[in-house]
């Protein structure tokens, strides 16, 4: 792939050129947004929203072992961290991690890291 360089300022929003540097961001969890406060003190300016789990997944190698899916009722879908961690309150935490067909260690190392990242879900 080409470098791609762009040279954009906020009052750029709308053209064609930052529409394919916000495209390229988003396809590696960055959001690009302009702000135009409605006070003349504070000047306009580029926010960027950085996606970790999205961010990291792209720049990664993809390297080693995929993600084992969850299956929960006979169909395979994502779990947030609160229902993990509400079944483990409930049943225990063996009992959930064979519930989810997972390991124990590998239940705890999925919360520790949608912990760290701020992510809702985590399978």
């Amino acid at each position: 792939m080409k470098q791609t360089s762009f040279s954009i300022t906020i009052y750029d929003a709308g053209t064609e050129e930052y529409h394919n540097a916000e495209e390229m961001l988003e396809k590696v969890g960055v959001r690009m947004e302009a702000i135009y406060p409605d006070d003349r003190e504070h000047p306009a300016y580029l926010k960027l929203t950085i996606d970790p789990a999205a961010y990291q997944k792209a720049m990664s190698r993809n390297a080693g072992r995929k993600q084992k899916a969850v299956m929960i009722n006979g169909e395979f879908r994502e779990i947030s961290v609160a229902e993990v961690r509400q079944m483990i309150h409930e049943k225990g935490a063996d009992e959930t991690a064979a519930y989810l067909g997972i390991s124990r260690r590998t239940m705890y190392n999925r919360l520790k890291e949608a912990e760290e990242i701020h992510n809702d879900t985590i399978f």
